[in-house]
């Protein structure tokens, strides 16, 4: 009699029960503990920060630094619109912008005139503002064809100096509403408006 192998291939599955994160009990923000709340505080402005930041963010800080420069130049309609219907400032295209990073800017392309930036300290000399080229951010002073070269020197620099401060104005209003929308103020007035759910221990259940 002589041996034989048999070789046996058995696939063994093994179901285990777990209890998933769902299975837990899931509180109202008011109904967490003290500590609990002030996670999902942190929780919530992370989100707000970060995954949850879409084009409508975007839309809003946008929205926010054109109103302001508007405001700071006094162009046509500021007074008249809100900051969410303001239509922008004619012959000026904002090209780019950053905020909540290390490198907050700002950057324009097209024309300030008289027409649509009337407070700026404007003399006989100086026809318009060229605000650089795409992606540059500069400012040029366009002087009048009968100006003579070196005569206006103080109105140039004053003109310079009142667009720069309007555009600072209006990145720092840019800037001031990324705070907001990731502040504890603001956190809390979503947690009470809406019906976000927690675990426990504070963390996001959804």
């Amino acid at each position: 009699m002589s041996d034989r192998r048999i070789d046996i291939n058995v696939n063994i599955t093994l179901t285990v029960s777990v209890a998933e994160p769902d299975d837990a009990e899931s509180y109202s923000f008011d109904d967490l503990g003290e500590e609990a709340k002030e996670r999902a505080i942190r929780d919530i402005t992370e989100r707000l920060l970060g995954p949850w930041w879409d084009q409508h963010d975007n839309d809003r800080l946008q929205e926010t630094i054109v109103y302001t420069l508007a405001q700071e130049l006094k162009t046509p309609g500021w007074a008249v619109y809100g900051c969410g219907d303001f239509p922008g400032i004619s012959g000026v295209e904002f090209t780019s912008w950053s905020i909540g990073s290390y490198d907050d800017q700002v950057t324009l392309n097209g024309r300030l005139t008289r027409e649509n930036a009337p407070a700026l300290p404007w003399t006989e000399h100086i026809s318009a503002v060229q605000l650089g080229e795409p992606g540059l951010g500069q400012i040029y002073v366009w002087e009048s064809q009968a100006h003579d070269t070196g005569v206006g020197g103080d109105g140039i620099a004053a003109i310079e100096t009142a667009v720069r401060d309007a555009i600072a104005a209006a990145l720092k209003a840019g800037q001031e509403e990324y705070e907001y929308i990731g502040s504890r103020e603001a956190v809390t007035e979503l947690l009470a408006a809406s019906d976000y759910e927690f675990y426990e221990d504070g963390s996001f259940y959804g």
